[in-house]
């Protein structure tokens, strides 16, 4: 059976996983990862494997000459999500350091710079559509939805915005108590209010990431993990 070859690699790579890594969870050996990869041939059971791995249909994965031509050119087309991406970081880079003295109210603006900056890098990473389809996927703490894919997809993506959210969250408050040093003149009867004024974007980084990131990461792991047990007892018998 043929399969497209880029497309697993593309796949297995967005997974951050190695081909051993993938070998071992799909059951199959390294070395047939590594032929299918290079030769784009395999068998119809481990197109089943690898195809249950990346939450797609063994048809998902065979390729035509038409297939092949179709990827060359999606991997060619422009990543507007990583241009408004880049947009959005390099304006908001000019408004951190300008307005904490402008701006009066500093609680919306540390909230807004968190996730506008948070998302963002993550349209970088991953692209606008994938990060939005993420953040979407909040409901599904509420409300367990029917059918769902690329779950695991959304749990990488998931985990890089906790991530953005405290290293945003770091660097804001450090810009913004740099800001305060060298445009005000430093009262040590008021240091405490200082300190609190420049730490607030790191508080909301924290409870962005953890508050809301985090519960869904988790969310997202138990769907994955309560998906999977199916395809197991199937498989044994």
């Amino acid at each position: 059976m043929k399969v497209c070859k880029n497309k697993i690699v593309t796949l297995r790579k967005e997974h951050g996983w190695s081909q051993s890594t993938l070998a071992e969870i799909s059951g199959l050996g390294e070395r047939t990862i590594q032929r299918i990869e290079k030769e784009g041939v395999c068998s119809l059971e481990s197109a089943m494997a690898l195809a249950s791995v990346f939450e797609l249909s063994p048809k998902e994965l065979h390729v035509d000459v038409n297939q092949i031509d179709d990827d060359i050119v999606h991997a060619r087309e422009v990543n507007w999500g990583g241009v408004i991406g880049m947009i959005v970081l390099f304006l908001s880079a000019f408004f951190i350091i300008d307005l904490t003295s402008k701006y009066p109210n500093w609680e919306i603006v540390s909230a807004c710079l968190i996730l506008g900056l948070s998302f963002a890098l993550s349209c970088v990473a991953h692209g606008i559509r994938e990060t939005l389809s993420s953040l979407a996927a909040t409901a599904w703490i509420i409300r367990i939805p029917t059918a769902v894919q690329g779950v695991s997809k959304k749990i990488a993506i998931i985990k890089s915005l906790r991530d953005y959210a405290y290293i945003v969250g770091i660097v804001s408050s450090l810009v913004c108590g740099l800001t305060i040093v060298n445009h005000s003149q430093i009262d040590l009867l008021h240091l405490t209010n200082y300190f609190t004024y420049a730490i607030r974007p790191l508080v909301y980084g924290i409870l962005m990431s953890e508050l809301w990131f985090r519960p869904l990461k988790h969310r997202l792991e138990h769907m994955l993990k309560v998906n999977a047990v199916p395809h197991k007892e199937e498989s044994k018998s």
